[in-house]
């Protein structure tokens, strides 16, 4: 009886360390998005200075989490991630609507996608984020 109290306990403690993970990626990236977002439609608007504000604000809540992050995700997705953030200050910086626009939406789904893959569902639980998404 003692074994199954303490398998019980184990299996409860990693539930509780899945959603934790789960809940902390999604509060994570969810400033950064929000960010994104709003700098998007201020450039769509052509308010630079405010898209570039956004944009470093972004930056900032990106950095303030970083340990988290690399400690759970995929290492690529994040540099990924990280190099389109600075290329976004560069392209509100010289006013190019387009070009931001464009890689403001792919940054998007980038970060979309990172919460997803922690987001704890049946597929996630029992075959890993690399299954459930077919990878």
């Amino acid at each position: 009886m003692g074994r199954f109290k303490i398998g019980a306990g184990l299996l409860a403690v990693l539930l509780a360390l899945a959603v934790g993970t789960q809940l902390g990626m999604k509060a994570a990236q969810q400033p950064v998005a929000q960010s994104l977002a709003e700098a998007m439609e201020q450039v769509q608007r052509e308010h630079f200075p405010e898209a570039e504000a956004l944009v470093a604000q972004a930056r900032q809540q990106w950095d303030r989490t970083r340990t988290f992050r690399a400690a759970l995700a995929d290492h690529q997705c994040l540099e990924d991630i990280d190099s389109q953030l600075a290329m976004l200050a560069v392209w509100v910086r010289e006013q190019e609507k387009a070009d931001f626009s464009a890689l403001c939406a792919d940054t998007l789904l980038r970060l979309k996608a990172v919460a997803e893959a922690h987001a704890l569902n049946l597929s996630t639980f029992f075959w890993g984020h690399e299954k459930a998404h077919g990878r």
